[in-house]
């Protein structure tokens, strides 16, 4: 994977333009799925891989784990999504 492909979740079925991926929140290292074209976020990574069209939980960018309401997001690599064993759940790589 180069610098700059990221890996994704699926395809938002919500605006059906954007691709879910992977972010980390920096106050409590939770990881959700956040489209990168309409900002809803989903919570349960493993349900939205099996259900692209399951209904958001909120929208960015406040944390649905910890409420923090100006979450700083990072993208994590693959290297540390197999880490938090949640590599299972990209179904691809782009830019």
């Amino acid at each position: 994977m180069s610098e700059s492909e990221r890996p994704y979740i699926c395809e938002c079925g919500f605006c059906g333009d954007g691709l879910i991926r992977f972010f980390r929140c920096s106050e409590c290292d939770h990881v959700v799925g956040l489209c990168d074209e309409c900002e809803l976020m989903w919570e349960d990574i493993e349900r939205l891989s099996h259900d692209p069209n399951l209904s958001a939980d909120s929208s960015f960018p406040v944390c649905p784990s910890c409420g923090y309401p100006r979450a700083k997001w990072s993208r994590p690599t693959v290297e540390e999504l197999e880490e938090l064993d949640l590599d299972e759940f990209i179904s691809g790589e782009s830019s």
